[in-house]
Parts: C-alpha cells; structure tokens; sequence
C-alpha cells in the first residue's frame, strides 16, 4: 500500500510538523512506499487528495478538523483515508480509538486495519463528523477567531465562544422534514451528526455511531439567556437527553428549511446557509484506525 501524508504545517500552532521524523521513522519499519505533501492554502487538502486514485492508497490528513474535512472532501472513491488529530480542533479521533498521545495515535494508524465507516453530503459538501446550525455554529466562528489570538486550550475557549454566543442569541425559524415528518418551530441551534464529539469535547449526540447509517440530529428550542445557561453545562456532558427544549431524531436523509441565512459550521469550517439537504453514505468510507479500535 501507498501511504500519502497530507500534513497541513499551520495546524495545532505548527503541532503536525513535530511528526515529521516519526512519520519516516515508523514508515521505514513498515517497508511500505510512502510520501508526505504539505498544504499551502486553504482549500489545498482537497486538490492534492483528489491526485490520488488508486484503491491501493490511504491518504492521511495530519491536522485538525479541517483539514480531515477538506482531505475527505477530495478523496476519490475507494480510496482509504486515516486522521491523525495534530490541530486545535480534534473531536472525530475519538470516534477511532486513537488515545490522547499524539506519537502513539500515528504509530498505531500506520500499523493498524481498515474498518468500513459513515460519512454524510449535505448540498455538494462532505463531512465525516458534525454539521451545525446557530448558536453553536455561531460559537464556533468566535472559537476560531479567539484560537488564533489566544494560546489556551481549545475546550476553554469553545466554552468561552458559547457563552458569548448565548449573550447575543441567534434564534432561528426552521421547517424540517424528518422521516416524513414536518417540524416547523424556532430553535436557537441544531446539531447533525456523525460523530459524538464537537467543539473540543461538547457532546450534543451522546448516542451516535459511525457506523450505523443514520445521522443523529438535535435539535434545542428557542429559550431564554438564563435557560441557555442552565442547558450549555449539560449539553458539553451530554446530559442533556431529558430536557424539555431538547429534541432528538435520527434518520438516513432530511432536508432543513430557514427564513434567513443563518450561520453553519460543518466539521469545523463555517458559512451560512437557508437551506440543507443532507443525506448519510452508509459504509462506504474506508478508514484506516488502530488494532486495537472497538470499530468492526
């Protein structure tokens, strides 16, 4: 197998260039071909992804969130994929049993099995973990501008971005078609699902599975600034299934409807949409994770 290396050198305040000589050190016990390619540009993971076709390749995208979101985002059909979580925002490694060693994560993806895993298009855009619309979606593009200014940890300064986020809420009316369902209410965020994790360790999905075909949706009513701050603590633990403004749903495919643009984070890059179809890839992304991984 060809084992290509995207490393992105911005990452994690330049954390991914630390792998470098464990890269060629782990490789060369391996005696496999392989080769390391480094971004330039936003957007660049994706072009060099997409020079790569052979069945018999894994792509690895060293680097945060983004740049897992942008390798996948050009990776061809059939081709393998790894992450190795070397950014701020790291929350899909934990859904493939890579531990918190940045070292030990590379050494056992580089000797580790493929497992077949889900993925979801919402519009023409992949992602492999979340999607979110609102306030937390409005959390995270004060995370990124705080993260760039500030050198503290990434939990703590999602958590500083979400209560900013709840002093000035975004709330949103939304018509959402769930499993033939129509559900037309006003909500202050919606989280859409792959994974369990987001935002440096919120738990809005508690329950997901990656390899399940179904995306895992939660939706939070409108409420007020001091109910907001009651919900944020639950919401991180993933506390927050019995409360009475929080909705859950899981489904194949749906389709969300906005009056305004509203702001969307989706893996970690963000934007503002009014309308999403989003629809699950079941198994059909091959993976590359550890032995030891509870994944089958």
């Amino acid at each position: 197998m060809n084992h290509v290396f995207i490393l992105n050198p911005a990452s994690g305040k330049k954390k991914s260039l630390s792998l470098v000589n464990d890269i060629h050190l782990h490789m060369s016990a391996l005696k496999e071909p392989y080769e390391i390619v480094y971004t330039e540009y936003a957007g660049h993971a994706t072009e060099i992804a997409a020079n790569y076709q052979e069945p018999d390749t894994c792509v690895y995208a060293v680097g945060g969130d983004g740049t897992a979101y942008e390798v996948l985002n050009g990776l061809q059909e059939n081709v393998c994929m790894a992450i190795i979580p070397a950014g701020t925002g790291n929350d899909f490694y934990r859904m493939l049993d890579l531990g918190k060693d940045l070292n030990t994560a590379l050494k056992d993806t580089i000797f580790g099995r493929e497992v077949l895993v889900d993925y979801a298009v919402a519009n023409d855009k992949k992602f492999i973990n979340m999607m979110a619309m609102g306030l937390d979606a409005q959390a995270n593009r004060i995370a990124q501008e705080i993260a760039r200014k500030l050198p503290i940890p990434r939990a703590l300064v999602y958590v500083a971005s979400a209560l900013m986020a709840i002093a000035n809420p975004i709330k949103i009316d939304v018509e959402a078609h769930i499993n033939g369902e129509v559900i037309q209410k006003k909500i202050v965020l919606s989280a859409i699902m792959n994974g369990i994790w987001y935002g440096g360790g919120f738990t809005p999905t508690p329950n997901a599975s990656i390899q399940d075909g179904k995306l895992d949706i939660c939706l939070v009513d409108e409420c007020n600034v001091l109910r907001m701050l009651q919900l944020l603590p639950k919401y991180a633990k993933g506390t927050h299934v019995n409360e009475k403004e929080v909705h859950f749903y899981q489904c194949e495919e749906f389709t969300l409807k906005t009056k305004e643009l509203a702001p969307l984070s989706i893996d970690g890059e963000v934007a503002t949409e009014k309308y999403l179809h989003v629809k699950m890839i079941k198994q059909q992304l091959r993976m590359r994770v550890p032995q030891h991984s509870s994944l089958q």
